[in-house]
């Protein structure tokens, strides 16, 4: 990466472990690399640099052992928490670790439910009386839209969230862990409970803790590299003059970041390549375009299928789901497949009225025998 900090680049210099901070702000800790959304030095002297959660990490793939962020996922929208967490992962080396610590739905059930307990009443009215001093009484309603609103609060995750979330950015062997505790040393009396009354910060909070395994070997060879393609229609954003042109970009084996095949909107665009012999295919990777959130997601809902005379289809897997995949530095979206696939030919098309526009495929197996 061109924009690489110094003070990253003399960090990862040292000895490992190697530890990131997300969203430190002024409270880095001794060892760890912190950052936040603007560079500057804490008060002990440790650099800050420069990080926004939403975007792609200016830090090489790879680089740490340990990954951490303190109260700080919810202070972002679900789908840039998501980029936050997909960027932990390809930070990480693999086998590194993630430790999420957020504020939990379930928190504000039991604070707000009738049988709550003393401590969640005296949170309650410590939040209240604190936070919305005009409240003419402290109620379940000033509790929860208080708490909802304030301090920059754009998503409280509950537990089956936010491991989703890790899931779907790549971490396995998801395990959650009391405050300050760990299995692992370099994770362990990290929160800074005093900052809140005694037991608050236990009672609000919940631990996460995930794995970026190691990647799992890549099932044969990459069957489409350089194989001719077409598409259904180019359009004045297409990269090349013919369909050929343009869809034969998308097997370069060279990820951009950006397009390398533009479709024209039309009813279920597609892309097609020709393996040039029949092909036991095993895997499937599709990388999509980075851009912002609506432009990605038009690759969303996507069909798969194969053939073996450019004539007769079979669909082979349906994605029909709005849940955007992402594509360079980030996890693509992959097909395995689970019983023997035998073809010639592979085409992707989309569900909709849309433009299909993506930057590689690629389809690993080995030719039949």
């Amino acid at each position: 990466m061109d924009d690489v900090d110094p003070a990253l680049v003399e960090y990862l210099k040292q000895p490992a472990p190697h530890m990131l901070e997300i969203g430190a702000g002024q409270n880095g800790k001794p060892g760890w690399l912190a950052t936040d959304l603007y560079a500057g030095v804490n008060p002990a002297g440790l650099p800050v640099i420069a990080l926004d959660a939403c975007k792609e990490f200016p830090i090489p793939s790879d680089s740490f052992d340990f990954v951490y962020s303190e109260h700080m996922i919810e202070h972002i929208d679900f789908f840039d928490g998501q980029n936050m967490l997909a960027e932990c992962h390809r930070v990480l080396k693999p086998g590194g670790i993630i430790r999420i610590v957020t504020p939990s739905l379930g928190f504000l059930f039991r604070v707000s439910s009738a049988d709550r307990g003393a401590l969640e009443e005296r949170y309650r009215q410590w939040s209240v009386r604190s936070f919305v001093p005009d409240a003419p009484s402290v109620t379940n309603a000033f509790f929860v839209n208080n708490f909802m609103r304030a301090w920059g609060h754009r998503f409280i995750y509950d537990h089956e969230t936010l491991g989703l979330s890790m899931a779907l950015a790549g971490f396995r062997r998801l395990v959650g862990c009391d405050l300050n505790a760990s299995e692992h040393p370099p994770l362990r009396g990290l929160e800074n409970e005093s900052r809140l009354p005694r037991g608050f910060l236990d009672l609000e909070s919940m631990v996460l803790e995930g794995v970026k395994e190691p990647a799992p070997a890549v099932p044969g060879r990459n069957l489409s590299l350089g194989k001719p393609a077409t598409q259904s229609s180019v359009s004045p954003w297409s990269r090349g003059d013919t369909p050929e042109q343009d869809a034969g970009r998308l097997v370069s084996g060279t990820l951009t970041g950006e397009y390398n095949c533009h479709t024209a909107l039309e009813d279920q665009p597609w892309w097609r390549v020709d393996l040039e012999a029949p092909c036991h295919i095993r895997q499937i990777r599709l990388y999509n375009r980075t851009a912002d959130r609506d432009i990605m997601r038009r690759a969303s809902r996507f069909r798969i299928q194969v053939s073996d005379d450019d004539l007769n289809w079979q669909t082979i897997f349906q994605k029909n789901t709005l849940v955007l995949f992402r594509g360079t530095r980030h996890s693509p979206f992959v097909w395995s497949a689970e019983q023997k696939i035998l073809a010639r030919y592979v085409r992707i098309q989309l569900l909709d009225r849309q433009f299909l526009h993506l930057d590689q495929v690629e389809i690993f197996g080995d030719e039949a025998v």
